[in-house]
């Protein structure tokens, strides 16, 4: 941890696991544009149309409004119950943060709404 507060999460076994999470100088939501409470980056795969294994960095932005109802609920609500979640109980926020990052390495992508969004940038309608 350093007075940043950014540190790295996850467990020793792979450098897959590692997770870089920062509290300090945390954007606002790109949606509704609500500061950010963290903003975590972290590998992620996926496969592409043709069946081949992409890999790469994913960094997602934890946002009190857009996160509110989803699976990183409680996250949002410790962070805005706890004044310095850095030095409160790190092995607490630790856990809850490795929660949410397994959770949006669980999410899909629904490939109808890409390809109709797709088409309407190229039509200029997006």
């Amino acid at each position: 941890m350093t007075g940043t507060k950014q540190t790295r999460a996850g467990s020793a076994q792979s450098e897959e696991d590692e997770l870089l999470v920062r509290m300090s100088e945390v954007p606002a939501c790109a949606s509704c544009a609500t500061p950010g409470l963290l903003r975590v980056r972290f590998r992620h795969s996926w496969q592409n149309r043709e069946g081949v294994q992409i890999t790469g960095l994913r960094e997602s932005l934890l946002c009190p409004g857009c996160s509110a109802g989803n699976e990183a609920a409680a996250l949002v609500d410790y962070l805005s119950a706890h004044k310095d979640p850095m030095t409160e109980c790190l092995e607490e926020l630790g856990g809850m943060v490795a929660a949410w990052v397994e959770s949006l390495r669980q999410e899909q992508v629904d490939e109808r709404l890409l390809d109709d969004q797709h088409e309407q940038w190229v039509r200029g309608c997006l």
